[in-house]
């Protein structure tokens, strides 16, 4: 199977917000919603989101479920390389073979908090190896810079 990094993140975020299927697009301003530099509204009403037929409530209970526990399980291939103490990540690793001879493509691709979900995301390194060892620290320093930027928020792993 062949995917995009982007199609990927819009899988990670159709499962986050209960199937509905976001519509990528190029803005001329970003920031957080309701701030003076935030994207306009209108904007959003232009490329509004499709509900993805067929997929039940029970089905992304499921694999959120298996989403979250990738990385919050101490089994799970992502714990040791993107676990965060104060906001919960649900996501899956990955590696992809690039051909004879090449060493593979490390991916992680998921969303946070798992619980609230606000970001969907895909991290994808060429070349890299191991998805949990080489993309899964870089996705956890990701939503680490997020917390400090304010864009996410944190919440303690006891309150859960």
């Amino acid at each position: 199977m062949t995917v995009t990094p982007l199609q990927i993140t819009r899988m990670m975020a159709a499962v986050a917000n209960d199937g509905w299927l976001v519509t990528p697009h190029v803005i001329q301003r970003t920031g957080l919603a309701g701030s003076r530099t935030s994207t306009p509204r209108s904007a959003a009403h232009r490329y509004p989101p499709r509900k993805i037929p067929g997929l039940t409530a029970g089905t992304l209970e499921r694999v959120r479920e298996g989403l979250t526990q990738v990385v919050a399980s101490r089994r799970g291939t992502g714990y040791r390389t993107v676990r965060l103490d104060h906001i919960s990540i649900a996501g899956k690793t990955g590696t992809a073979e690039a051909g004879p001879g090449q060493q593979d493509h490390a991916w992680f691709a998921g969303y946070a908090p798992a619980d609230r979900p606000r970001i969907a995301f895909t991290v994808v390194l060429e070349h890299a190896g191991s998805g949990s060892k080489a993309a899964g620290p870089l996705a956890r320093e990701l939503v680490q810079s997020l917390l400090e930027l304010g864009i996410l928020e944190s919440t303690s792993l006891a309150e859960r």
